[in-house]
């Protein structure tokens, strides 16, 4: 080998010097120029876990696109790389948009431009988009992307005021020294890697709102946390965390893996046993055997409401669908010390997230336990060991009338279109637990002192739902109030609506029906100031405790059966995404119906005849959640179609079917004001929040 590579060099060098004693040869061909270095800009986009397959778009400030690269997408750790073009110069403006939609976009800058040769780090993650979203007068980060101008200045203040707040925390975890949400390396935790210390930043580090829609930080083990600083005020310091949130990061990396090993097995293979006779209100089919793969993921003793294991799975574990799904490492949304609870072990709320081989994203959100010991803890899936089928959640819904204002019997302020906001109490009337279920008593925050006691609906007027309706809020008797039904199809409890969707009126309160007289009965799903000892007509931004309604906040349940007025279980539900103002809902981004949806609710129009079936559409907005559920609601005197039925929509379907129930029509539409329609779209949403808009007319 050495010979092969000395003699070519030699005889090189030998025609060198013959060339240079006058031989008559001519001067050396001159070397081509050097290319010179590239100038990178190198991030990771992470959530404290890597966000894989992510669409990255990187402009400069004239909203040119700034890389060499055709596009951009995220690799399996979650990392990018743009090669700048010839001449580029900073600010460098960076959003990532996860195309599952199970992660909001994710924008960053950079008011440096990097040094050829040596690449630039700016990452993307929502601590960096709370804090551009802290130099926009709406909290929207997307807007500086979209404006690509950026106060530097305030950038670089806001920013060393919130690693301030953040330092106990920093500390506590080991974070590195100089940490830089923006330009300190992130090696993003992923199934197949563990991540960096910098990674656990954004595993313990939760951004949220408070009640009058400013930025919050918070850990998870202290979610309702302070006011995020701005470049006007600088924030309080967050507490340190509690130690053993350091082992969630390998704990929640070894579920991941867990998930991944058992769903890249087919279903054949993974669900080895079933049993489908077992009705649903014992928590219907279950895998009763599953595949060595799956067993590292939940304990024996896993109950999620109601449902265990095999039950709250079955579906995932049985679809063809899943085989192959690619999970990302299990998100904790909270943290609880077994000090706090009643189970014995440290324990977390854990969001698990998954993309399906088709590419539809999914979500389970349960609770977690560590079964080891301190010097070796062991995450297993634990459920909350409740006994029914039950959600609490915050809620918000854009509702748009679509019936004239000027024209009688519409013209009242109830025919405008309005945000609501509140706190959805879901109970499954079919599931587990629910033989002989009689009525649910919910207390906690923003709920009447005498809390909201829910009971089954009039069947022969609502024979398609499946959840108790709110009866009463005055603490009666449940015995008595389980014979008092009601047809409200209503299981949300409303605290404020505006006055309009848009202009002035959308961030404007309008007072809540009912509420300036002294019958707070009259419309029991709706806050009232006598629930919470305020005068009547008092607004709903001072009497209902919006400040209280922040994650963590916790709700105490009482289940009730047959006839008694004494409760058989009790227990508590934990509200994980904040209640949002209603005024806050304009600025959020919402989809747009089709002109053809519309047209349905138009008595006017040809679409308003009687039909079997609705096709629905809309416009997808880019910031938005995609929709997950169409329905449709319908009234005409007689001719009752109140609970239309619910659709599923795939990803990123524009339009699908809803067909009313079996046997049955929707009825015509009239301008009399004795018929309704409804078409309402349910967001995909995986924050455990609801997220709604309904077009009706009248």
């Amino acid at each position: 080998m050495k010979t092969h590579t000395f003699l070519p060099m030699l005889g090189l060098a030998a025609a060198a010097l013959l060339a240079g004693c006058g031989g008559g040869g001519s001067d050396p061909a001159p070397l081509p120029p050097a290319v010179p270095p590239a100038s990178v800009l190198q991030g990771t986009a992470a959530t404290g876990a890597a966000l894989a397959n992510a669409q990255v778009s990187i402009v400069d400030g004239a909203g040119a696109g700034a890389c060499q690269e055709a596009s951009l997408v995220t690799s399996g750790t979650g990392s990018f790389t743009c090669t700048l073009k010839a001449g580029e110069s900073a600010p460098f403006f960076v959003s990532v948009t996860d195309p599952s939609g199970t992660v909001a976009p994710m924008v960053s800058v950079t008011t440096q431009t990097p040094t050829p040769g040596t690449p630039l780090v700016v990452n993307a993650t929502p601590l960096t988009t709370a804090i551009l979203a802290q130099l926009a007068a709406d909290h929207d980060a997307l807007g500086i992307f979209n404006a690509h101008a950026v106060d530097a200045a305030a950038l670089a203040l806001t920013t060393s005021r919130v690693i301030a707040q953040l330092q106990p925390v920093l500390i506590a975890i080991g974070a590195p020294a100089g940490y830089d949400p923006f330009t300190t390396r992130i090696t993003a935790a992923s199934t197949a890697g563990a991540g960096n210390t910098v990674d656990l930043v954004l595993d313990v580090v939760k951004v949220g709102t408070d009640s009058t829609g400013n930025l919050t930080l918070g850990t998870i083990d202290n979610p309702s946390g302070v006011a995020m600083a701005s470049a006007s005020q600088a924030g309080t310091p967050l507490p340190a965390t509690d130690p053993a949130v350091s082992s969630l990061a390998l704990g929640m990396q070894a579920l991941g893996q867990a998930f991944e090993q058992c769903f890249a097995l087919p279903v054949a293979q993974r669900a080895l046993a079933t049993d489908t006779t077992i009705p649903y209100s014992m928590g219907g089919s279950s895998v009763t055997q599953a595949a060595a793969a799956c067993q590292p993921i939940a304990d024996d003793a896993f109950r999620q409401n109601g449902f265990d294991a095999g039950q709250i799975y079955y579906g995932i574990l049985t679809s063809d669908s899943m085989t192959g799904a690619k999970f990302s490492v299990p998100q904790v949304m909270q943290f609880l010390p077994k000090a706090s609870t009643s189970f014995g072990y440290d324990t977390a709320i854990v969001n698990i997230r998954y993309v399906d081989a088709n590419g539809i994203a999914g979500n389970s959100i349960t609770l977690a336990a560590d079964k080891g010991t301190a010097a070796t803890p062991h995450w297993l899936l634990y459920g909350n060991q409740q006994p029914i089928n039950m959600v609490v959640r915050a809620s918000i819904r854009r509702q748009q009338q679509q019936a004239p204002v000027t024209q009688a019997p519409f013209n009242t302020t109830a025919t405008l279109g309005t945000f609501q906001s509140g706190i959805e109490l879901f109970v499954d009337k079919d599931g587990p637990g629910s033989t002989n279920l009689s009525a649910v008593r919910v207390k906690g925050p923003g709920l009447p002192a005498s809390g909201l006691l829910l009971n089954r609906p009039i069947a022969s007027a609502e024979a398609q739902q499946s959840w108790l309706n709110i009866a009463d809020k005055s603490g009666a008797d449940p015995g008595v109030v389980a014979t008092r039904r009601t047809n409200c199809s209503c299981d949300i409890f409303y605290l404020q609506r505006t006055q309009d969707v848009s202009g002035a009126g959308a961030t404007a309160l309008r007072s809540n029906p009912n509420g300036g007289n002294a019958n707070a009965g009259q419309f029991v799903y709706w806050a009232h100031p006598l629930d919470y000892g305020a005068a009547a007509g008092t607004s709903s931004d001072i009497y209902v405790p919006l400040a209280s309604l922040a994650p963590g906040a916790s709700y105490q349940v009482e289940v009730f059966y047959g006839d008694s007025g004494m409760p058989t279980y009790a227990f508590s539900k934990t509200l994980l995404s904040p209640v949002i103002p209603a005024t806050r809902g304009v600025f959020l981004p919402w989809n747009t119906p089709s002109p053809a949806t519309l047209d349905i609710l138009d008595p006017a129009n040809p679409l308003a005849a009687a039909t079997t079936a609705f096709s629905v559409g809309w416009t997808q907005n880019p910031s938005a959640e995609q929709i997950r559920l169409a329905q449709a609601f319908t009234y005409n005197g007689a001719n009752v179609v109140n609970q239309g039925v619910g659709v599923n929509v795939p990803k990123s379907a524009l339009s699908v079917v809803v067909p009313a129930p079996a046997g049955l029509q929707y009825p015509v539409l009239d301008s009399s004001g004795a018929s309704a329609r409804q078409i309402q779209f349910l967001y995909r949403t995986f924050d455990n929040s609801l997220k709604l808009a309904s077009y009706r007319f009248n």
